[in-house]
């Protein structure tokens, strides 16, 4: 008895031993992974977005997304990211959209597909099939869209498509509130302007009677 519980101490000891490294080694690496994606998702975005100088995100309890900024804060259009579920797993990508709701251009962020097969929806050749459509035309060319099916790899082309319509069609129908970068620097507030209308008592009083002006008229 007494050996059992000697080498259940040591077990416990080690378990122990075992746990505190792992969470050492994780509370090192973890904020350099959460650094690593978040630099990922800033290349995607410039990907995505070329002509956007910066990205602003908004967030509310339907849906999430970034819009692209000017180097003034004009608004130029819209990121997102999409998710959908491939062969071996989620396929996470990047969106970018114009103001009419059209795309701009597509990035996978994440994937696990089959090399040499679903791993194809990565290649440019392949996301730029995406380019300028509305959600529309987002689908397989078999179900009537514009997007062309790869060769066996139907679920992963079909899961990264339907997961990027369905993100455009949440977004247009969300986004129904003035953006917050829509910014009225521009305005003239009216207290401004008020100060250089002339009052009627001023422009009335031209110094010609009443019979003058009605001989000028005519």
């Amino acid at each position: 008895m007494k050996e059992y519980l000697k080498y259940g101490l040591v077990l416990l000891v080690v378990a122990a031993i075992s746990t505190g490294v792992l969470a050492f080694v994780n509370s090192i690496t973890a904020p350099l992974i959460e650094e690593n994606k978040q630099i990922a998702r800033a290349n995607a975005q410039r990907a995505v977005f070329p002509e956007a100088n910066s990205f602003q995100s908004v967030e509310s309890e339907i849906i999430e997304y970034y819009e692209a900024l000017d180097v003034e804060n004009r608004l130029l259009g819209y990121v997102v990211e999409a998710i959908g579920i491939g062969y071996n797993g989620a396929i996470k990508s990047m969106v970018g959209l114009d103001l009419d709701f059209r795309i701009k251009g597509v990035t996978v962020l994440e994937q696990s597909e089959t090399p040499g097969l679903g791993d194809k929806i990565t290649k440019i050749d392949f996301l730029n099939h995406f380019n300028n459509l509305h959600a529309h035309f987002i689908r397989l060319d078999r179900e009537g869209g514009n997007i062309t099916n790869i060769t066996g790899a139907s679920i992963s082309t079909r899961a990264l498509t339907n997961s990027i319509r369905e993100k455009i069609e949440q977004i247009e129908a969300n986004i129904i509130v003035e953006p917050i970068s829509d910014r009225q620097d521009d305005v003239v507030p009216i207290s401004d302007w008020q100060d250089d209308v002339v009052p009627i008592s001023d422009w009335q009083d031209d110094g010609n009677t009443e019979e003058e002006n009605n001989e000028i008229t005519e």
